[in-house]
């Protein structure tokens, strides 16, 4: 336990991955805390305060994220696959390249946030607040629920059937003159 900046105490680690799978810290105020790469399947933090906390590259596969403050939260990387955000507060969060492929984000705000190069395949983002969302890169597919009349293509999202079965390489791999081998 440790004082965060508002004096209250909350609970610290994750700094080496700790494993907190299935940890029931729902309705805690844990403003600040540091989670990084930290093991949280199924992890329950339904109503829970995390403003500003730092879960980048954490496993938060089907962890209950249910109305909770993830605001100005660092995500970056994290796993979230099948995770519920329903209704949280993902306003202003940092959620690059997260894998929420099959979240549920219904009526989430994530109004500001950054989720570039996010998976949002199987997403359901029914009811939520995207404005001012930065969706370049971010990949979905025909299983992704969009607000009604959101239209992901105008904001950067791409859908993942250009992707599928295609060989990506960063601009950094690619030579010019240099074609792929496709024996390997």
């Amino acid at each position: 336990m440790f004082d965060n900046e508002s004096g209250i105490q909350v609970k610290a680690g994750g700094v080496d991955g700790e494993n907190r799978d299935g940890e029931d810290s729902s309705e805690q105020t844990m403003d600040y805390v540091v989670l990084k790469g930290a093991g949280l399947k199924e992890a329950d933090f339904s109503y829970a305060s995390m403003r500003h906390a730092i879960l980048a590259e954490a496993n938060l596969t089907e962890a209950s994220l249910v109305g909770t403050d993830l605001t100005c939260a660092d995500v970056r990387g994290a796993i979230m696959v099948g995770a519920n955000l329903k209704g949280a507060n993902l306003s202003a969060a940092m959620l690059n390249e997260a894998n929420l492929q099959d979240a549920t984000l219904r009526r989430a705000n994530l109004s500001g946030a950054d989720l570039q190069e996010a998976n949002l395949r199987g997403a359901n983002l029914k009811g939520t607040n995207l404005s001012g969302t930065d969706l370049r890169d971010s990949i979905y597919d025909e299983d992704t629920i969009w607000p009604k009349f959101f239209k992901p293509m105008d904001h950067g999202a791409s859908p993942a059937k250009w992707f599928d079965g295609a060989l990506i390489i960063s601009e950094e791999e690619w030579v010019p003159g240099i074609e792929a081998d496709e024996d390997n």
